[in-house]
């Protein structure tokens, strides 16, 4: 399934988020969790579930992301690589 079918799974509500994927991300046990560089506590938010991996914005949690484990390896290997290093601005001495 492509990364946009998958955002977009699931019935919409009037605020425009997929129902699925809000139901998913308040199932009890899914662990929300961020980077420990996140200093102002307005960060991106993930978590397992089943064999997908759910992003959020923790400033609006509502709005869940939902990638298979391949797709978010992916990501993150090309994080780690350096291919995103262009998107962040330095940091500051």
């Amino acid at each position: 399934m492509s990364l946009r079918a998958m955002a977009t799974n699931g019935r919409r509500d009037s605020s425009g988020a997929g129902t699925e994927n809000k139901v998913q991300s308040e199932r009890a046990g899914v662990a929300w969790r961020k980077s420990g560089f996140c200093q102002s506590g307005e960060c991106v938010e993930v978590a397992a579930l089943d064999e997908a991996v759910l992003v959020r914005d923790s400033k609006h949690p509502g709005h869940v992301l939902t990638y298979s484990s391949d797709e978010f390896r992916a990501f993150v290997l090309g994080v780690k690589a350096g291919e995103f290093d262009d998107l962040i601005a330095p940091a500051s001495s």
